[in-house]
């Protein structure tokens, strides 16, 4: 069986003259993106940069993350590049699905495509069509859902199957600043640049050339400089084109508001998109990260002791890094708050 392929039209550039006032306005930026969607090329919430932060904090903190007992069969399976790859899918996609193979090396986990397609609502029943991609191969099979590691972020009730991405859950947010900015970029696609002009032209063979240089600019600068006369005006040197826009601070604050609530969905603390960040608010920021993935690793673990029969545990405190002093100070004050030493020694990285 072979799955279809869909390929997403991307919007393609008119020569029409524009001036820059065409896309000056918050209202247009608004009909281009609605433009883009009703032509098909809708923005995906997976191509902002802020999201490839977060893929990147998600990758690093469970490739680092340590699991628990080390001599387990999910330790050895789960290899730093199997997690970095399931916390990738489970931002993008709120699911990650690996086939446990084995072979002459023992028991492996192999990322797929699984589309569960059979069974009842209880999860042993389920059934999956798995896809085994290569270089080279693609084939399909039907398998259980024991020989898979299925895990799923957010599930409904109405479909417990199917996991759900953080970046659904952002919802408005994520789909304003993808389509936005989807449209600012198709901007950066339209003539652009500058003019170098004295407000004179010699004939219509001049203009003609003018026009046909503006239509290609992207960045130059047009010189317009001949002129009928030896009183030539002024010179002038006037930016033109998508480039010229001002975007107001209204969108301004808006863009940034989404950006931060699209980040506070995949439990990013809004220092660790900023360059200014001291070392301090980095190492916090890390330290909420863990603790909002180390519920992630809950779920991680509830399915391996569904389907492997083993109980693990992953252990974010490496994200800590070395600030020893923040984390004692955390330890003394959960002992003298009543927390019991070895849950408190766990909460702050100290234990295992």
């Amino acid at each position: 069986m072979k799955w279809p392929f869909f390929a997403k039209r991307e919007m393609q550039p008119d020569d029409a003259d524009m001036d820059g006032n065409d896309r000056a306005h918050f209202t247009e930026l608004i009909v281009a993106g609605m433009q883009a969607t009703a032509e098909g090329s809708t923005a995906s919430p997976a191509d902002l940069a802020v999201v490839g932060t977060a893929f990147r904090a998600w990758s690093t903190a469970l490739t680092v993350a340590a699991i628990s007992p080390s001599a387990s069969v999910a330790a050895q399976v789960l290899t730093p590049n199997v997690r970095a790859y399931i916390a990738g899918q489970l931002l993008l996609t709120g699911n990650a699905v690996l086939a446990l193979e084995s072979g002459m090396d023992g028991l492996t986990a192999v990322p797929v495509y699984a589309v569960a397609d059979g069974g009842s609502h209880d999860p042993a029943s389920w059934l999956y069509t798995v896809t085994f991609s290569g270089p080279s191969t693609s084939t399909s099979q039907r398998r259980r859902g024991s020989d898979l590691l299925h895990f799923r972020l957010e599930t409904t009730p109405y479909a417990p199957w199917r996991g759900v991405s953080p970046l659904v859950r952002a919802g408005l947010d994520a789909r304003f600043l993808a389509h936005i900015t989807k449209a600012l970029g198709e901007v950066a696609n339209t003539p652009h640049g500058f003019f170098f002009s004295d407000g004179a032209f010699e004939d219509e063979a001049t203009l003609a050339s003018v026009i046909a240089a503006y239509r290609t600019a992207r960045g130059r600068a047009i010189a317009m400089t001949r002129s009928v006369s030896g009183q030539q005006q002024q010179h002038q040197f006037t930016q033109f084109g998508g480039h010229a826009v001002k975007l107001d601070t209204g969108l301004n604050s808006r863009l940034d508001h989404a950006t931060n609530q699209i980040a506070a969905a995949a439990g990013i603390h809004p220092s660790m998109l900023s360059a200014a960040a001291t070392g301090t608010t980095i190492r916090e920021a890390w330290r909420q990260l863990a603790v909002h993935l180390q519920g992630i690793g809950e779920r991680l673990a509830d399915e391996i002791a569904f389907k492997l029969d083993e109980r693990v545990a992953f252990d974010f405190g490496r994200l800590a890094g070395n600030a020893l002093r923040e984390r004692a100070q955390s330890y003394r004050q959960l002992i003298a708050a009543g927390m019991d030493r070895d849950a408190a020694a766990r909460v702050c990285g100290f234990g295992s």
